[in-house]
């Protein structure tokens, strides 16, 4: 009898501790409840390479030295720090150009591209458009920037601002610029 006494004892106190337990558990948040998964990326990578497409085909190379996904934040959006280097191609796979910049962010939501800090664009004619910001709405397939834009072509240098182009800078503007032509002796 005493060892039933004991054994009873022993479950009723077990009972009793795992009671306390639950009810404790019930008031406190789990350590994946207590994280903001819209502040974290849930993807990051280091010298990342990846091409992305376009109704099957491929839209542009993109490179960068560091790369974070942050798609959880209440405007999803691809983090790259250190910049990136990006090679566009035509629907028909041709490549159209190369465009550099030592900061860069894409809105995913937006279909959106901002490029900071020594951007620089290369079109497939040799024209060069350098500036400090520029964005690329892939949406309105349109890129442009507020900012001071020089444009070099083959004979000329044109610098403005209220630049706004297609996306193979075929056809591109400024508000306000100055054209010098440069002339061969």
């Amino acid at each position: 009898m005493k060892k039933t006494s004991i054994y009873i004892f022993f479950i009723a106190l077990l009972l009793a501790f795992e009671a306390c337990n639950s009810e404790k558990g019930a008031t406190q948040k789990t350590e994946a409840e207590m994280i903001d998964f819209s502040i974290l990326p849930s993807m990051d990578g280091e010298d990342v390479q990846t091409m992305v497409s376009d109704s099957g085909k491929m839209a542009y190379r993109m490179e960068a030295p560091k790369l974070a996904i942050f798609d959880k934040a209440e405007k999803p959006y691809w983090d790259m720090p250190e910049g990136l280097h990006m090679t566009t191609f035509s629907n028909k796979g041709e490549k159209e150009g190369d465009i550099k910049s030592k900061f860069a962010i894409y809105y995913m939501e937006d279909e959106l591209w901002e490029l900071r800090n020594q951007v620089v664009a290369v079109t497939l004619d040799g024209t060069v458009v350098e500036t400090e910001l520029l964005y690329w709405d892939r949406k309105k397939k349109e890129i442009y920037s507020d900012r001071l834009v020089k444009i070099t072509e083959d004979d000329m240098i044109t610098t403005g601002t209220g630049f706004k182009s297609n996306e193979d800078f075929s056809d591109w503007g400024l508000d306000e610029f100055t054209t010098e032509f440069i002339l061969e002796e």
